[in-house]
């Protein structure tokens, strides 16, 4: 199968992949930390290449249900800045369809 472990730039699982014989490949804006088939970018550009199977590891940091008090902070502008970057991650994550 090809397959696509989106947002990972550490190479644990698609090695995993590649070791069961799959033609995996990772993708992450930042470069690999193991040496291997990896693709630096952005994922979206590639989302529609023909993969057999994705898994994604979007960055939680926005989206997670532990971050949520932050978004009524009492420093509105941080509030503020808060929300945008949710409502990015939401898109991010909503991509992935």
């Amino acid at each position: 199968m090809k397959v696509l472990i989106a947002c990972e730039f550490s190479g644990i699982v698609r090695d995993a992949f590649i070791a069961k014989g799959h033609d995996a490949w990772s993708c992450d804006w930042l470069p690999t930390e193991i040496r291997g088939k990896h693709i630096q970018g952005d994922v979206l550009d590639i989302l529609d290449d023909g993969w057999d199977l994705m898994i994604a590891h979007p960055p939680c940091t926005y989206i997670a249900n532990s971050g949520v008090r932050w978004l009524f902070d009492k420093d509105k502008k941080k509030a503020s800045l808060r929300w945008v970057e949710l409502t990015k991650a939401i898109r991010f994550f909503n991509s992935f369809k």
